[in-house]
């Protein structure tokens, strides 16, 4: 069981993965924005963050290259909501352990996030 947090700024989507997360044994823990996470991240108490690039308050990307930069090894899934090329490289660039792309499966879900947490 791994503890993920959340960082997803639509409430409808962040209850979905939280309920896909709890019937696959995962504690799940939501936020919508990166002011809210930074603590949240800097806690150490969370195995793995999934990240949305659109957040409401900073781009997603920015957020990535800021933990990166402050030498966080925290394994970080990126959504990309348009399966954009662009979107899975800059993602990996700036050091995402994984890309989930939407739409996915349950077994592509799981599957990146045991990977990263592996890794």
């Amino acid at each position: 069981m791994a503890r993920i947090l959340l960082i997803l700024p639509d409430q409808d989507q962040r209850s979905a993965l939280d309920r896909i997360l709890a019937e696959g044994g995962h504690d799940a823990f939501q936020t919508a924005t990166a002011v809210d996470a930074r603590p949240l991240i800097e806690s150490g108490l969370y195995d793995l963050v999934m990240l949305d690039p659109e957040l409401p308050d900073q781009d997603g990307f920015d957020f990535l290259r800021d933990l990166r930069a402050g030498n966080k090894r925290q394994p970080i899934v990126v959504l990309n909501r348009y399966a954009r090329v662009a979107t899975t490289l800059l993602a990996k660039g700036l050091g995402a352990s994984g890309i989930l792309t939407m739409p996915f499966t349950r077994g592509e879900f799981f599957m990146t996030i045991d990977d990263a947490i592996a890794a």
